[in-house]
């Protein structure tokens, strides 16, 4: 089973319920307001900076594959997002 099958169905659902993707943001930190994530800051590929206040946030990475020599990850897939939720 690839990815795309168990994400695809995800996403249809939460579009449908009404979540509110942004897509082509590149979030450099997560905005916290003690130990609760309260939105992202964001920059776009234009320089375009973003502050997305949310009731939730949900960090979809796309994984770390790029960390290994043998990978069929998509390629970006860095391992970015683990450092925002590490930090």
């Amino acid at each position: 089973m690839r990815g795309i099958s168990l994400t695809k169905p995800m996403r249809d659902y939460a579009a449908s319920i009404g979540v509110q993707f942004n897509e082509g943001i590149l979030v450099t930190r997560l905005l916290k307001v003690g130990n609760m994530v309260v939105g992202v800051l964001g920059i776009d590929s234009s320089g375009q900076v973003f502050v997305i206040n949310a009731k939730s946030t949900i960090l979809a990475t796309g994984g770390a594959g790029e960390v290994y020599l043998r990978t069929n990850n998509a390629l970006g897939s860095t391992g970015d997002g683990y450092t925002l939720a590490y930090e």
